[in-house]
């Protein structure tokens, strides 16, 4: 394996791995393009500044959103490309020829970025954002290339049951938008990319990009559950849970592409059972509202043993003081609960509140005052 030791020797080996593989990529196709004639020609001319681009576009580390706006631009750009190239296309090979390489050009755009993820992955220099907008924009790049070749079969079907060259002109240019549609309306489903992406670094032996590398293993006899922190996005989108990468349990199980998210809370100690809850699959609550493990013999934490961990926030200074008293409470003197929660409830807003609460922190310094 190649490992790359400085900044410099990094960007000079991504110099080299760009020229190789432009010339792969883009060197096929100029002499496709030397070749042609035509309205396949000019669109193969239409095609090439708008992949260039995009592919530029992928190395800059673009946020998803960014990204998605990219891709988008640039099928706008490509469909009317295309659409004015069919039009002009005198015969039907010049039509079987735009729509083949139509289809092939995002097959070699998969290639290429496929290659960038791989050096970037293989390379020692950290750059999550690059590897995340690499596998962001492959993945979405792929589910273009999958609707093409889902669609294919049924419209070859329909071009050769046209009568006449404009009918099978329009029979391609629907084919082409239908594609392009298909991807503006699974775009906005970022549970669907998400889904994809972990596919895709599954396939590909990727640590996840939306997640930090402190994984935690909880290992109890021979079955064990490994979990991992939400990170950007996705932690914003699910505050509080973690996601289960994977699962040796019969009862909670984790099919490959699935994202299953569950909430634990508190300190896990070797010895402690541990509770999943409000388990989530796909997005949707899941049939296993709640799943308690056996005795925890083992805690993992990016690969070190280690005897606790705590999940969630930590602890704010007294709050086992307080947990302790209120516990109390509940059990000598049950009534006054309801009265605790309306005085805790006064610092949920402090600004609104502030005359109450000086005036019940006077009362408490003057108490802590007496004896």
């Amino acid at each position: 394996m190649k490992y790359v030791r400085s900044y410099e020797s990094f960007r000079q080996s991504q110099i080299d791995t760009d020229s190789q593989v432009n010339e792969e990529i883009f060197g096929p196709l100029k002499k496709i393009l030397s070749a042609a004639t035509g309205a396949f020609k000019n669109f193969l001319t239409g095609i090439q500044a708008p992949f260039k681009s995009l592919s530029d576009d992928f190395k800059k580390g673009l946020k998803r959103e960014e990204l998605k706006a990219k891709i988008t631009a640039m099928l706008d750009k490509l469909l009317k490309t295309t659409t004015d190239s069919i039009n002009k296309a005198e015969d039907e090979a010049a039509l079987n020829n735009i729509s083949d390489q139509f289809d092939k050009s995002f097959e070699e755009q998969c290639a290429e970025i496929d290659k960038q993820i791989k050096s970037v992955k293989e390379s020692r220099l950290i750059n999550e954002g690059l590897k995340d907008s690499l596998i962001a924009g492959r993945v979405m790049l792929g589910m273009i290339k999958q609707k093409a070749a889902e669609v294919k079969m049924e419209f070859d079907k329909k071009f050769a049951a046209a009568k006449d060259l404009a009918a099978k002109k329009a029979t391609r240019i629907a084919e082409i938008k239908t594609i392009i549609d298909d991807f503006k309306k699974k775009v906005t489903d970022d549970k669907y990319i998400d889904e994809q992406i972990t596919k895709y670094e599954t396939a590909n032996k990727i640590g996840g990009s939306e997640q930090s590398k402190s994984t935690i293993v909880l290992d109890w006899g021979d079955v064990e559950i490994e979990v991992a922190e939400l990170k950007g996005e996705e932690s914003t989108k699910n505050p509080g849970y973690f996601k289960v990468v994977k699962s040796g349990s019969k009862k909670l199980k984790v099919a490959e592409g699935e994202v299953v998210l569950a909430k634990i809370a508190g300190e896990v100690k070797k010895g402690d059972r541990v509770k999943l809850t409000e388990i989530l699959r796909n997005g949707k609550p899941d049939a296993l509202k709640e799943y308690e493990t056996g005795a925890i013999e083992k805690i993992e934490v990016a690969g070190k043993e280690v005897d606790k961990h705590l999940f969630g926030k930590e602890k704010a200074e007294g709050q086992e003081d307080l947990t302790k008293t209120l516990g109390d409470v509940k059990s000598k003197n049950p009534d006054s609960i309801k009265k605790l929660g309306q005085i805790a409830g006064l610092y949920a807003d402090p600004v609104k509140n502030r005359d109450k609460i000086e005036a019940l922190e006077k009362i408490l310094g003057e108490g802590e005052g007496e004896g």
